[in-house]
This record gives structure tokens, sequence and C-alpha cells, in this order.
């Protein structure tokens, strides 16, 4: 597989991956707390950044399925635990809402790590410099994980 026969499969790969990991993230939860399960995620997220920052470019290709394999379980998980808090007459409010606020943080997410991405200088760097910047959002999301959701 060359550089432009590998993207198209390597996007069906991930999101065939998403198919199969929201029954699982369901399970997962129904096994143990969300607090652990959220905690699991997100180390293997922060690992995914990390492992993609460094590495040679064959091995991003690895570490963004794992990266993009725990975030599908750290966004199944945020969306049960938002819907959960609300009261069951708000919750067909609430699903709207947080399909917007989860298109619009992607949007933005994606813009900030495009625009430090770009501050470095060769499109190799570019790569790496925008998993770091994902890194610290893994470890953003990590703190804030801590303080605010309980068991």
């Amino acid at each position: 597989m060359t550089g432009t026969d590998a993207k198209p499969k390597l996007n069906i790969a991930i999101i065939l991956s998403g198919t199969f990991l929201v029954p699982l993230s369901a399970f997962f939860l129904g096994k143990l707390s969300t607090r652990k399960l959220f905690i699991l995620a997100l180390v293997v997220f922060m690992a995914g950044s990390v492992l993609c920052a460094v590495a040679p470019m064959i091995l991003v290709v690895c570490a963004y399925t794992l990266l993009a394999v725990s975030m599908q379980v750290v966004v199944t998980l945020l969306k049960t635990w938002g819907l959960n808090s609300l009261d069951n007459s708000t919750v067909p409010h609430g699903t709207p809402i947080q399909n917007t606020f989860v298109s619009v943080s992607g949007s933005l997410g994606t813009a900030m790590v495009v625009s430090i991405g770009a501050l470095a200088g060769s499109p190799f760097m570019q790569v790496h410099l925008g998993f770091v910047c994902m890194a610290v959002f893994a470890v953003a999301y990590f703190v804030l994980m801590a303080v605010f959701v309980k068991e």
C-alpha cells in the first residue's frame, strides 16, 4: 500500500473500529465504573499521542489507530455520562445540544492542532507537533476528569 492507497483504507478501519467499540464501551461501562473506564481510555489516548509524537512516520499510522480507538471510547463515555446526569424530561433537548457541542469542539480542536502544527517547518515536524498538542490536551482532559468525574 502506498501513501494515497493507504488513506481510504485507514479511514475505513478507524470507522469500523468505532462500530465495534460503541457496544464494547457500553459493556465495559456496565462492568466498571465511569471513572475507571475513563482513566483507562485517557491513558491509552495519552500513550497514543505520545507515541505519535515521537515515532517514525510508519508507526504514526499504527499509533493513530490506537488514538482513534481510545477517542471513540472517551466520546462514548462522555456522552453517556452527560445524558445520564439529566432528568428524563430534558434528555430530548440534551441530545441535540450535546451533538452540537461535539461538532463545534471537534472543529475548534482540529483548528488549534493544525494551527500549532503549522508552526513547525517541515511536514514531518508539523505532524509530530500536532500530536504533542494532542498529548497536552489529553493531560488537560485527565486533570479535568480527576476533578469532576466521581464514582
